[in-house]
C-alpha cells in the first residue's frame, strides 16, 4: 500500500505542477481543473494513508519516499502548454487508475474487503477525473 501511496503523493505533485505551469488559450479552464483534480488526488493520498495506519502500518507518505516508490511516469519540467499538460496528466491518472484497479484485485483477493472497497472508490474517482481531462485534448483536435 505504500507504493500507491507513493503514486498518490507523486500524481498531487504533477497535478500542481501542470495548475502552475500551464499556458494557453485554455490557461484558466485548466488551471481551475488542475486545481480541482487535484483536490481530489489529495483526498485518495488521505484515504491509502489512514488505511494503511488504521492496519497497522507506518504511512510513509515523504516525498523522498515517493520519489523512491512512485511507478508513475516522470513528468517532464520544461512543458507549458495546455496540450503537453493534458497529454501527460492523462497519462499519469490512467495508469494510477490501472493501478487502483490492481490494488482491487489483489485486496479482494487476501480477504481484506474494505481496502478493496477504499480502492474501488479512488478507481471511480479518478476514472471520472481522467474523462475531464482527457475532454480537453479531445476539444484540441
Amino acid at each position: 500500500m505504500n507504493r500507491r501511496l507513493a503514486s498518490a503523493v507523486d500524481l498531487h505533485t504533477q497535478m500542481k505542477q501542470a495548475h502552475w505551469n500551464v499556458k494557453g488559450p485554455s490557461f484558466i479552464g485548466l488551471h481551475e481543473l488542475f486545481d480541482k483534480v487535484d483536490e481530489a488526488v489529495e483526498s485518495c493520498v488521505d484515504m491509502i494513508a489512514e488505511r494503511i495506519v488504521q492496519l497497522g502500518g507506518i504511512a510513509e507518505g515523504t516525498l523522498r519516499a515517493a520519489a523512491k516508490r512512485s511507478r508513475l511516469p516522470e513528468y517532464p519540467l520544461t512543458i507549458a502548454s495546455g496540450k503537453e499538460h493534458v497529454e501527460m496528466l492523462s497519462r499519469a491518472l490512467a495508469y494510477f487508475g490501472e493501478t487502483a484497479r490492481k490494488a482491487i484485485d489483489q485486496t479482494d483477493e487476501i480477504g481484506d474487503k474494505g481496502t478493496a472497497d477504499i480502492f474501488t472508490e479512488i478507481s471511480r474517482g479518478v476514472d471520472k477525473d481522467l474523462w475531464f481531462v482527457e475532454a480537453h485534448a479531445q476539444s484540441e483536435h
